[in-house]
């Protein structure tokens, strides 16, 4: 059995939140259950399964979401000797944030956390003695969020030793964690042994990739020097001033995915809480436009070779508010991952069955094509892996620019071998749970509204919030007072 999850995006805490530790004990308690029905077979005979790989699909760690590039004059497109310290600060920041959920993940390889029954003669679980582990290895893959992982030397091995060990990594630290397959034999021969071609997908992305992954993209830029240096301002600069629905809004910026709908998911969350306070929702997306400008404008972004297919102008119009406003929810949404499956050599020689990307935060399963000869058929399918996250949904019926709706996702591919699962070849899993924006739960009690045409826009009343998610007991300090 072969699970695929990607985009955990686990930070050190200082920006955005993410999923709590109960969300990997769930993880493990759907691998409990899928284990135990893989291990019942075609002919309908319970025999346990021999072990359990698990990938772990890119941007597991989020190394660049993380205020403390802040602090300094550092960045991840600092030499590799300039930002090596930070980045094992970094790591360390988030394997302790997340000290719960690292230890789940860490039981399943090291502590036998999947047990299962052993079978009887007659081909049944043997329920009335000692469940028994099943072996797993788990393998990292990185994507832009990681990618530091990625670099050579000693002291970004001593980095990777720590991950291998906090996570019970199956790969060496002693090589780049795998941006590709390829890079590492065992995960290659696991995949192939399964027919699934996997990688993270942001080689797809000209934001996120720039041909080469041991290089920062632009997306490092704007979330670091755009999106979280707006926040940081923002704090500073207007305080308690903020209404508290904005700042939850502000902390979720970089959460946003793709990166281009950040300008639409601020404007949106600008004129829904500043009202009437026409100045502050100016000097807000002034302020905004001020950053992304100064990334523009700055000699050292102008000296970087970030893609080929980017240009300025290209880039203003996707983030600036003031001048062009946000883009449409159709130039925002970055092209669907699909097409490139297509393309893929794994994909067009047959050898894989399956393609699986992460990256977009978007759980996908799309047939690709079914080939029939001499009797057998070969249905070749794409997938995306989606997040593990909190992830944005436009309405359908919106303002131009489009109205977000968050929720929290999880979401799981499993890929069976032979008769595994009485022979059945897959199976996906996600779930979703609707985010609340405070702890104070608000019901409208007013008469139902008139009917109104459709495609028109709905204004309601803003409701009072209580104090915003982020300020959980045990949760790091806000930036913003109120």
């Amino acid at each position: 059995m072969l699970v695929i999850v990607s985009d955990l995006h686990l930070t050190d805490g200082t920006t955005a939140r993410t999923l709590d530790a109960d969300a990997f004990r769930m993880f493990v308690e759907r691998m409990q259950d899928m284990a135990v029905r893989a291990s019942w077979r075609a002919d309908d005979r319970y025999r346990p399964l021999d072990g359990i790989d698990i990938v772990l699909l890119g941007d597991v760690l989020d190394l660049v979401n993380s205020a403390q590039w802040l602090s300094g004059l550092v960045r991840p497109w600092s030499s590799d000797v300039a930002t090596v310290e930070q980045t094992a600060t970094i790591v360390a920041d988030i394997l302790q944030h997340n000290q719960d959920a690292i230890a789940t993940l860490e039981s399943l390889a090291n502590r036998g956390a999947i047990r299962i029954p052993m079978a009887t003669n007659d081909g049944k679980p043997a329920f009335d003695i000692q469940l028994q582990p099943v072996p797993v290895r788990l393998y990292y893959m990185v994507g832009d969020a990681d990618w530091l992982l990625y670099r050579s030397g000693d002291a970004t091995n001593a980095i990777r030793r720590t991950i291998c060990s906090k996570l019970g990594l199956a790969n060496s630290p002693e090589a780049p964690f795998p941006h590709d397959p390829s890079e590492c034999p065992q995960l290659a021969r696991t995949l192939a042994k399964h027919r699934v071609y996997a990688r993270h997908g942001d080689v797809f992305d000209s934001l996120s990739f720039r041909g080469r992954r041991d290089e920062s993209s632009l997306a490092d830029a704007i979330i670091i020097e755009g999106a979280m240096r707006f926040v940081q301002a923002a704090a500073e600069k207007f305080g308690s001033e903020l209404p508290l629905e904005l700042i939850l809004a502000l902390e979720e910026l970089t959460d946003v995915r793709p990166l281009s709908v950040m300008s639409t998911m601020l404007s949106n969350a600008i004129q829904r809480t500043c009202g009437a306070k026409r100045s502050l929702q100016y000097e807000l997306r002034s302020l905004w436009d001020q950053q992304i400008e100064q990334i523009l404008d700055a000699s050292w972004f102008r000296s970087q070779r970030w893609s080929d297919s980017i240009d300025v102008d290209q880039l203003a119009s996707q983030f600036l508010l003031n001048r062009n406003g946000p883009a449409s929810q159709e130039e925002a949404l970055q092209p669907s991952l699909l097409q490139f499956a297509l393309t893929e050599s794994e994909f067009r020689n047959r050898r894989a069955k399956y393609v699986v990307y992460g990256h977009t935060h978007r759980a996908v399963a799309t047939p690709l094509e079914a080939s029939y000869a001499d009797g057998f058929v070969l249905n070749q399918i794409y997938f995306n892996s989606g997040s593990w996250r909190r992830v944005y949904d436009t309405t359908s019926l919106a303002q131009p620019g489009g109205q977000l709706v968050a929720s929290d996702s999880i979401n799981l591919l499993a890929f069976y071998q032979g008769d595994e699962r009485h022979g059945r070849p897959y199976e996906t899993w996600s779930s979703m749970l609707g985010s609340a924006a405070s702890t104070r739960r608000q019901v409208r009690m007013d008469a139902a509204e008139a009917s109104t045409p459709i495609g028109s826009v709905i204004s309601v009343k803003s409701a009072n919030l209580d104090r915003p998610h982020f300020f959980q007991s045990g949760a790091a300090a806000s930036r913003f007072t109120h």
